[in-house]
């Protein structure tokens, strides 16, 4: 991934389009999990790539750019859920849908369950559960990404568990 980063960032569309096409799937988990909402996902993504595409030049490391994406693809998020609340309101239709683990993000669907879960958890607790199950970050990673301390991470995964647990009888 370093070597097309770095040519995305020398201005070779070809790369930068091999750049979205390896982040796109772990990237489309995390929104549909925020969102519930396919087209809304699509909307966010589409404005996460375009301002790394606007942005791309201001990232100096290969491997800070995964961090500086999903930090922009929460903050999206957080805005359109907080201008389009009526528009995402819970869908029962949706609800019925599973969660797939494969890769292919078209196919990543909503699940009735994982919307009570994460109903019980606040923005930061679901936040760190989506990034550490969903989109398979290490807690380090989180870290860094939420600025907070590797042990907070942690700790908040396990009481995060402990609190679903507790919630309901959800197999976790």
């Amino acid at each position: 991934m370093e070597e097309i980063f770095l040519k995305a960032r020398n201005g070779d569309e070809l790369a930068f389009e091999e750049l979205v096409n390896s982040l796109k799937p772990n990237l489309y988990k995390i929104a549909y999990i925020k969102l519930n909402n396919s087209n809304a996902v699509n909307d966010v993504l589409q404005d996460t790539f375009i301002s790394l595409y606007i942005n791309i030049k201001k990232i100096k490391s290969p491997d800070r750019v995964l961090f500086w994406i999903t930090k922009v693809l929460l903050n999206n998020c957080k805005k359109y859920w907080k201008n389009n609340k009526k528009e995402l309101s819970y869908d029962e239709l949706e609800a019925e849908k599973y969660i797939s683990n494969t890769n292919d993000y078209e196919k990543i669907e909503s699940n009735h369950d994982i919307e009570l879960i994460l109903k019980t958890l606040t923005d930061e607790e679901k936040n760190i559960i989506i990034l550490y199950y969903i989109g398979e970050y290490t807690s380090k990673d989180i870290a860094k990404l939420l600025h907070i301390n590797e042990s907070t991470v942690r700790s908040k995964i396990k009481r995060s568990i402990e609190k679903i647990r507790k919630g309901g009888n959800y197999g976790i």
